[in-house]
């Protein structure tokens, strides 16, 4: 199986969607870590690529969720070490299964956290 990445405005990649690995989120729905999103983070945030499990498991334990503004995705947050900074992965669930997008640190709540 694969996937068509888009990065920017005219940068298309297509990968295989090898696992890496997989988990539900709070709604039963499935998701991926797959080929794609680990050459994304390896580009973009190498401090992510190697943390499947963790970022797997903040989509299937968030501490707090929102909505993407891009219809089918949603941001999983999980609060850091220190309590200041949140860790976001973001999911797309509008292939079946689902696949991590992106994921980084922010030195902020999440919109709608109280």
């Amino acid at each position: 199986m694969s996937h068509t990445y888009v990065w920017g405005a005219s940068v298309v990649r297509t990968v295989d969607r090898a696992m890496f690995g997989w988990g539900f989120d709070p709604d039963g729905r499935r998701f991926l870590f797959d080929a794609g999103t680990a050459h994304h983070l390896a580009l973009s945030r190498p401090e992510m690529a190697n943390r499947v499990a963790l970022l797997v498991g903040v989509v299937s334990n968030p501490d707090h969720r929102t909505l993407d503004r891009i219809g089918g995705r949603e941001h999983f947050y999980r609060r850091d070490l220190d309590g200041r900074r949140w860790l976001r992965v973001v999911v797309d669930f509008n292939d079946r299964p689902g696949w991590i997008v992106t994921a980084f640190v922010q030195d902020h709540p999440p919109r709608g956290y109280r």
